[in-house]
């Protein structure tokens, strides 16, 4: 079978859902399937082959708040010009471009954006551009790409709960993110410490886990480690430093 994998997130992955589609890939293609993952990428369409993998960086414009909108036409006119080259496609989403296509569609939705987005403050241009384009272009795109998919999947029952109620979305498979128990093994090291790894971005928690954490170590002698990068990164060494 020969699938097409989108998301928009950078490939070679750096976060969550780019790993999840790599890890995918990389499953996959040991059963025998052939996977192309179409990603944005700078001016110009851009081919790859990474890992084994077939990767199409569509033509993507930081034009905010019409970036999605912009590169989701981009895309859609290239992937017409392919769209024989397939059997189905896996759209990973928020803010993926949705497609009106013969092919049977498989989304996965990674978050419903509307509690991340309910938790952000608004203090700059990009937390109230990110409040009006919930409204104005994610709801309606995560919407549209429910009514085109055949199969509806998300990572985690909290994430399928906010979809029942901020999407009326019943008809939704709850597959947990896969772990590769080879690479992720206890640690042999008898340091105390809490991990944090992941995006540092809003929706995170992460001003709540760094003041819980100064009480948390101090009593029991641990450290804190907060792995990842993101729009929150000075903000919190900040916080860190005060």
């Amino acid at each position: 079978m020969k699938i097409a994998m989108v998301i928009s997130t950078p490939f070679p992955p750096e976060e969550g859902i780019g790993y999840y589609a790599y890890n995918l890939s990389k499953k996959l293609i040991e059963k025998g399937h052939e996977v192309t993952i179409f990603t944005r990428g700078s001016f110009r369409t851009r081919y790859k082959f990474y890992e084994g993998i077939n990767v199409v960086e569509v033509p993507f414009f930081p034009l905010y708040p019409f970036h999605v909108n912009l590169h989701g036409f981009i895309f859609k006119r290239l992937f017409k010009s392919k769209e024989s080259d397939f059997d189905l496609v896996h759209i990973h989403t928020p803010l993926t471009p949705t497609l009106n296509t013969s092919l049977p569609v498989v989304s996965t939705i990674h978050g419903s954006m509307v509690e991340n987005v309910k938790a952000m403050e608004a203090v700059d241009f990009k937390s109230i551009g990110s409040k009006l384009m919930l409204k104005i272009i994610t709801i309606p795109l995560i919407t549209e790409l429910i009514s085109n998919s055949k199969v509806v999947t998300t990572v985690s029952k909290s994430v399928g709960a906010e979809l029942k109620d901020n999407y009326c979305l019943d008809r939704l498979k709850i597959i947990g993110n896969g772990v590769d128990v080879e690479k992720f093994i206890p640690s042999l090291n008898q340091e105390g410490y809490l991990l944090y790894v992941g995006r540092l971005s809003y929706g995170k928690g992460l001003n709540d886990l760094l003041e819980s954490a100064m009480q948390i170590c101090k009593q029991y002698d641990l450290k804190l480690f907060i792995v990842g990068k993101g729009e929150l990164e000075k903000s919190l060494k900040n916080l860190v430093k005060s």
